[in-house]
């Protein structure tokens, strides 16, 4: 009896000790410090600004503010909804305080599909479908379906189709087929090939795409070369191409250089000269200079 009874003290003693030894780890132990995010904030194009991103309480992309430099306000701005499974699900566009768009996001095995809803035209609401099919990355590989478009009786083919080498879209294919003339029942065949090369260094955009994989180049300033890449382009080459009843090839490339911090490797400053038509439509040299600032999360 005496043995049973020391055998329940002496394991009664080791679970106690084993409590107290627990709390005085909890006790001791030391928060965990996070490493803070460094976020794109804001965006300048030669000096003026363009636009300004906002975060949520996540570091996930949450707003979008774009500055007009006739206005001198920042009048257009999207917001990002998340949805359950913390995918954007929902993108509302508004100028000022009036909502001119909703894109409605319905994601499924190969892609997701945006529905838009738009009351920016004279005619009312404008609906319009998109079909996003991605890769196993979730990267889009296409954009828009490979069918036709009946426009004025006419019947209009239209997609995107994009190649990536790493994590790094190598050859971006715009292609569009429609109709020679209003008379004429044969068709052209019009490409924009964009083929880009990259350096090693942190793109600041590619944490945009990945929060939402169907933001477009277009949302952000044209001049801003960027791609929902991994790293920055230090090469880009647009080939015009047309070809049927039109046939016609025009090639133009850009070169970038960089400014990075020192710390982060993150682009401070973006830098190319590119030719552009001025309102004679004659061809001139142009310079931009695109700075790139951050935040801490």
């Amino acid at each position: 009896m005496k043995t049973v009874r020391s055998r329940f003290l002496i394991l009664a003693t080791a679970v106690l000790a084993m409590l107290l030894l627990f709390a005085a780890l909890i006790r001791e132990d030391k928060p965990i410090i996070r490493k803070p995010l460094i976020l794109l904030h804001k965006v300048t194009i030669n000096g003026k600004l363009t636009d300004s991103i906002i975060y949520n309480e996540k570091g996930r992309l949450s707003e979008i503010w774009f500055y007009d430099d006739i206005t001198g306000k920042w009048d257009a701005h999207n917001k990002y909804v998340y949805g359950p499974q913390d995918k954007v699900e929902k993108v509302m566009e508004y100028w000022g305080n009036e909502l001119m768009e909703i894109d409605s996001v319905d994601y499924h095995p190969t892609g997701f599909t945006r529905y838009s809803l738009s009351r920016r035209t004279a005619n009312g609401l404008l609906t319009d479908t998109l079909h996003f099919f991605t890769n196993e990355e979730g990267k889009p590989i296409q954009i828009g379906k490979m069918d036709t478009v009946i426009y004025n009786n006419k019947a209009y083919l239209t997609y995107d189709a994009i190649q990536y080498r790493n994590a790094n879209p190598q050859k971006h294919t715009a292609y569009d087929y429609f109709p020679a003339s209003e008379e004429s029942q044969t068709y052209t065949s019009h490409q924009v090939i964009t083929e880009q090369e990259y350096d090693s260094n942190p793109n600041p955009f590619s944490a945009l795409c990945r929060d939402y994989p169907g933001i477009a180049m277009a949302t952000f300033n044209r001049n801003i070369l960027f791609a929902d890449a991994a790293n920055n382009m230090t090469k880009r080459t647009v080939t015009d191409s047309y070809s049927g009843s039109l046939s016609s090839t025009a090639s133009e490339s850009v070169l970038c250089s960089y400014r990075y911090d020192p710390v982060t490797q993150l682009p401070l400053e973006q830098s190319y000269i590119k030719y552009e038509l001025n309102d004679q439509e004659k061809p001139v040299r142009k310079k931009y200079n695109i700075q790139f600032y951050y935040q801490q999360q």
